[in-house]
């Protein structure tokens, strides 16, 4: 008789679970809290601390979020429900009407409007387009996918985008680096 495969738990079941980490394990969330999400069973997933380039490239997105969308709904590494499990973008947006859900432990849903993953070398193309997909999934209107040439893909629940619809002046390519003035 051939097994059936596992069910996957609801996002109540997930959120749950979170929850009851967070209680089980306040450790884990005074110093490693955005490296940690779930997989769809709820089993904590860690991932390693990213490297500087990441850092720098995460720090560039907000930046210039922060600069060209209104409100303060720009944050870094914030979880988000999905039905993949908990999963913690590099960048999110939220709009102004709902940056008070940036402060607490619990994660977002819905997802907020605009999630950014940053590929590590780590990364596979399937794994970020299996979040990309979950985070439509949960509510985003768009999900950005920056790689290690400093290349900004947009996505829509429809595709690719030329540019954002949300926020059109965002760059294609970003400059984690500021540019130093010639001294001399």
């Amino acid at each position: 008789m051939p097994l059936e495969a596992p069910t996957a738990p609801t996002k109540d079941a997930l959120l749950a679970r979170w929850t009851n980490i967070i209680s089980q394990h306040p450790e884990l969330f005074e110093d490693v809290a955005e490296r940690i999400e779930t997989d769809a069973f709820g089993n904590i997933l860690m991932s390693p601390p990213p490297d500087g380039a990441h850092q720098k490239r995460e720090l560039r997105i907000a930046t210039l979020l922060e600069m060209l969308l209104p409100g303060e709904g720009t944050v870094t590494e914030r979880a988000v429900l999905t039905d993949l499990g908990v999963k913690v973008p590099d960048v999110i947006w939220l709009a102004t009407h709902r940056v008070h859900e940036i402060e607490g432990t619990l994660p977002l849903a819905p997802a907020p409007e605009i999630c950014i993953e940053v590929r590590s070398p780590g990364n596979t193309t399937q794994e970020l387009y299996e979040k990309r997909d979950a985070y439509f999934r949960s509510g985003a209107q768009e999900v950005w996918i920056c790689d290690s040439s400093n290349k900004i893909t947009f996505f829509d629940q429809n595709g690719e985008l030329t540019k954002s619809k949300l926020c059109p002046d965002f760059p294609t390519v970003i400059e984690p680096y500021r540019k130093s003035p010639q001294v001399g």
